[in-house]
Protein backbone atom coordinates (compact mmCIF):
# COMPACT_ATOMS: atom_id res chain seq x y z
CA UNK A 1 0.00 0.00 0.00
CA UNK A 2 2.88 2.47 0.84
CA UNK A 3 4.23 1.89 -2.46
CA UNK A 4 1.23 2.19 -4.19
CA UNK A 5 1.07 5.73 -2.83
CA UNK A 6 4.57 6.75 -3.39
CA UNK A 7 3.59 5.27 -7.08
CA UNK A 8 0.62 7.93 -7.40
CA UNK A 9 2.46 10.60 -5.81
CA UNK A 10 5.26 9.95 -8.72
CA UNK A 11 2.94 10.05 -11.24
CA UNK A 12 0.99 13.77 -9.95
CA UNK A 13 4.32 14.71 -9.70
CA UNK A 14 5.81 14.22 -13.28
CA UNK A 15 2.06 15.23 -14.43
CA UNK A 16 2.45 18.97 -13.15
CA UNK A 17 5.67 18.74 -14.90
CA UNK A 18 4.74 17.98 -18.18
CA UNK A 19 1.88 20.49 -17.68
CA UNK A 20 4.50 23.57 -17.25
CA UNK A 21 6.46 22.08 -19.72
CA UNK A 22 3.57 22.42 -22.22
CA UNK A 23 2.87 26.12 -21.12
CA UNK A 24 6.68 26.69 -21.23
CA UNK A 25 6.10 25.25 -25.12
CA UNK A 26 3.21 27.18 -25.57
CA UNK A 27 4.74 30.27 -24.87
CA UNK A 28 7.49 29.97 -26.94
CA UNK A 29 5.09 28.78 -30.48
CA UNK A 30 2.93 31.86 -29.82
CA UNK A 31 6.27 33.97 -29.60
CA UNK A 32 7.48 33.29 -32.65
CA UNK A 33 4.46 32.99 -34.40
CA UNK A 34 2.38 36.33 -33.09
CA UNK A 35 3.48 39.02 -30.63
CA UNK A 36 3.77 38.87 -26.74
CA UNK A 37 0.33 40.36 -26.17
CA UNK A 38 -1.05 37.06 -27.83
CA UNK A 39 1.30 35.15 -26.02
CA UNK A 40 -0.11 37.00 -22.65
CA UNK A 41 -3.45 35.33 -23.31
CA UNK A 42 -1.87 31.97 -23.98
CA UNK A 43 0.06 31.89 -20.97
CA UNK A 44 -2.48 33.18 -18.59
CA UNK A 45 -5.34 30.99 -19.78
CA UNK A 46 -3.46 28.16 -19.67
CA UNK A 47 -2.50 28.58 -16.23
CA UNK A 48 -5.96 29.53 -14.78
CA UNK A 49 -7.47 26.55 -16.67
CA UNK A 50 -4.65 23.75 -16.22
CA UNK A 51 -2.11 24.86 -13.59
CA UNK A 52 -3.83 26.84 -10.84
CA UNK A 53 -6.87 23.67 -10.45
CA UNK A 54 -4.26 21.20 -10.41
CA UNK A 55 -2.55 22.72 -7.89
CA UNK A 56 -5.42 23.20 -5.90
CA UNK A 57 -6.27 19.16 -6.45
CA UNK A 58 -3.15 18.88 -5.43
CA UNK A 59 -3.12 20.44 -2.07
CA UNK A 60 -6.40 19.35 -0.80
CA UNK A 61 -5.51 15.73 -2.10
CA UNK A 62 -2.16 15.77 -0.09
CA UNK A 63 -4.66 17.32 3.05
CA UNK A 64 -6.55 14.12 2.71
CA UNK A 65 -3.92 12.15 1.84
CA UNK A 66 -2.24 13.54 5.03
CA UNK A 67 -5.59 13.31 7.25
CA UNK A 68 -6.24 9.74 6.53
CA UNK A 69 -2.96 7.94 6.58
CA UNK A 70 -0.50 9.01 9.27
CA UNK A 71 2.77 9.93 7.96
CA UNK A 72 4.40 9.68 10.87
CA UNK A 73 5.92 6.01 11.71
CA UNK A 74 4.83 6.53 15.81
CA UNK A 75 1.61 6.52 14.72
CA UNK A 76 1.63 4.62 11.67
CA UNK A 77 2.62 1.36 13.51
CA UNK A 78 1.98 1.81 17.64
CA UNK A 79 -1.78 1.28 16.79
CA UNK A 80 -3.25 -1.67 18.72
CA UNK A 81 -5.74 -4.18 17.56
CA UNK A 82 -8.42 -2.46 19.14
CA UNK A 83 -8.06 0.61 17.56
CA UNK A 84 -8.64 -0.59 14.02
CA UNK A 85 -11.33 0.82 11.80
CA UNK A 86 -13.71 -0.97 9.19
CA UNK A 87 -11.67 0.89 6.55
CA UNK A 88 -8.73 0.08 7.67
CA UNK A 89 -8.97 -3.62 8.29
CA UNK A 90 -10.55 -3.60 4.88
CA UNK A 91 -7.80 -2.56 3.66
CA UNK A 92 -5.55 -5.35 5.50
CA UNK A 93 -7.77 -7.58 3.58
CA UNK A 94 -7.04 -5.90 0.41
CA UNK A 95 -3.16 -6.11 0.65
CA UNK A 96 -1.03 -9.47 0.34
CA UNK A 97 0.22 -9.45 4.20
CA UNK A 98 -2.17 -12.17 5.01
CA UNK A 99 -1.19 -13.58 8.72
CA UNK A 100 1.92 -11.73 8.41
CA UNK A 101 2.88 -9.42 11.25
CA UNK A 102 2.64 -6.00 10.62
CA UNK A 103 6.51 -4.51 10.73
CA UNK A 104 7.57 -2.41 13.98
CA UNK A 105 8.56 1.26 14.00
CA UNK A 106 12.30 0.07 14.87
CA UNK A 107 12.80 -2.03 12.05
CA UNK A 108 15.31 0.12 9.68
CA UNK A 109 13.97 -1.62 6.79
CA UNK A 110 10.35 -0.41 7.37
CA UNK A 111 11.39 3.46 8.47
CA UNK A 112 13.50 3.29 5.45
CA UNK A 113 10.35 2.97 3.50
CA UNK A 114 8.62 5.18 5.40
CA UNK A 115 10.86 7.85 4.42
CA UNK A 116 11.36 6.71 0.88
CA UNK A 117 7.45 6.97 0.57
CA UNK A 118 6.89 10.45 2.00
CA UNK A 119 9.73 11.86 -0.44
CA UNK A 120 7.58 12.96 -3.18
CA UNK A 121 5.20 15.07 -0.57
CA UNK A 122 8.54 18.00 -0.96
CA UNK A 123 8.95 16.92 -4.93
CA UNK A 124 5.39 18.41 -5.05
CA UNK A 125 6.61 21.80 -4.96
CA UNK A 126 9.28 21.54 -7.60
CA UNK A 127 6.96 22.33 -10.70
CA UNK A 128 5.97 25.49 -8.85
CA UNK A 129 9.87 26.73 -10.14
CA UNK A 130 8.84 26.06 -14.05
CA UNK A 131 5.64 28.52 -13.40
CA UNK A 132 7.57 31.12 -11.99
CA UNK A 133 10.36 30.41 -14.94
CA UNK A 134 7.56 31.30 -17.44
CA UNK A 135 6.10 34.42 -15.82
CA UNK A 136 9.47 35.84 -15.28
CA UNK A 137 10.21 34.32 -19.29
CA UNK A 138 7.33 36.77 -20.23
CA UNK A 139 7.48 39.84 -18.03
CA UNK A 140 11.09 40.14 -19.19
CA UNK A 141 10.37 40.13 -23.13
CA UNK A 142 7.30 42.30 -22.56
CA UNK A 143 8.63 44.57 -20.53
Amino acid sequence: MLFQTFLSDLWSTITILLLNILVLIFFCISKVLTGAYWALVVIVSLCIVVLVPFYIFEWFRLSNHRHHHHSDTQTLCTKSEGDLTAEMLEEMMDSDTHGKPLPNDEDPAFEAIVTFTTTPDQLRFLPIIPSIASAVLFVTTVG
